[in-house]
């Protein structure tokens, strides 16, 4: 009988200690509920108004998961501001912001995006119809592959309100398709110029 208890306690022992290291806690989970893979987050369930219940369900006592990504942080449409990040960045606007004319736009671009320390930016409707251009500037050595802080007051003319894109595009003499490339920063446009004010 004792060797029988020697043996459970130890097996408790190497239970408890597997695949546990003194950084990590794990919390005990009723028995019977699923447990998420490592790296991957926990869906709370979600409830309707007509009181029935749909999306996985898991343990409501447990800490959700969530992963440490930009992607996380991101407003749902961000334009493509993640996958640019390591060339262009825009403080303001943000994403999906009201804007009204002119657009006060401010960031940094790494000095490739440049050429005679400028580059061109339109804010095109949801259509795709141009509604203003202008050219940000930088008042900064642009010659560098370190970012270069730029600046641009844009107008432009909408007679109604609408969703738009303010697109800054890579400065690109050559006209070489391959080095063509842009950020674009979704916004909510009001209405502005001879019509639209």
């Amino acid at each position: 009988m004792r060797t029988l208890h020697l043996a459970a306690t130890l097996l408790v022992v190497v239970l408890a200690g597997f695949g546990c290291s003194s950084s990590a806690t794990v919390a005990p989970r009723p028995l019977g509920r699923p447990v998420p893979a490592p790296g991957t987050s926990a869906v709370a369930p979600t409830e309707p108004t007509d009181g029935t219940t749909t999306g996985a369900v898991t343990d409501p006592a447990a800490p959700a998961v969530v992963a440490p990504n930009a992607e996380a942080l991101a407003p749902a449409n961000a334009g493509n501001a993640l996958a640019k990040h390591d060339l262009i960045r825009v403080t303001s606007p943000r994403p999906n912001a009201d804007v009204s004319s002119p657009i006060a736009i401010v960031g940094e671009a790494r000095g490739s995006w440049f050429f005679g320390a400028s580059f061109l930016v339109k804010l095109v409707d949801a259509d795709g119809k141009t509604l203003g251009t202008g050219t940000a500037n930088t008042e900064g050595e642009w010659m560098t592959t370190d970012f270069v802080p730029f600046t641009l007051d844009l107008d432009y003319v909408a007679i109604m309100p609408g969703s738009g894109t303010i697109v800054l595009m890579r400065s690109n003499p050559s006209g070489d398709p391959s080095r063509a490339d842009e950020l674009d920063v979704p916004v909510r446009y009001a209405a502005s110029g001879p019509d639209g004010k």
